[in-house]
């Protein structure tokens, strides 16, 4: 071997040292971002049983305006019967009330499916993105 060879061949061992040891620093690096991700997903999946939570709080809140409205119906037919005026029959069944009680539950449930559309938008890119091969 002639001492350019060698001399060559030892700049080509100093280069892939440096290179080995960026990526081994590139490793250590990704090993902590993974690690966070991982945290990241947890939270992420804890907000998603919250929304779980939030979804099936909403759908009991609307069994109970469902039995509600029902109980309404059922007591003005009642009264109706009885030939009450228009006047006892929203006294009677606090028709104000249920309309009032209506417009909150329409309200939530916007902010609810609002939510829930932002939050679905955004699990689909991430399980694109994961999904995708390398």
């Amino acid at each position: 071997m002639t001492a350019a060879t060698t001399e060559a061949m030892h700049a080509d061992h100093r280069t892939w040292a440096l290179a080995l040891s960026q990526w081994q620093d590139d490793l250590a690096l990704w090993h902590r971002e993974l690690i966070r991700a991982g945290e990241e997903l947890r939270q992420a999946g804890a907000v998603l049983d919250a929304h779980a939570g939030g979804l099936d709080s909403h759908a009991r809140l609307l069994r109970r305006e469902a039995e509600e409205v029902e109980d309404h119906e059922h007591l003005m037919a009642c009264v109706a019967r009885h030939q009450a005026d228009h006047d006892r029959v929203a006294h009677a069944g606090g028709h104000e009330a249920e309309a009032a009680r209506y417009a909150r539950l329409r309200e939530a449930h916007e902010r609810l499916k609002r939510y829930h559309h932002q939050l679905m938008a955004k699990v689909a890119v991430l399980a694109k993105a994961v999904a995708e091969p390398m």
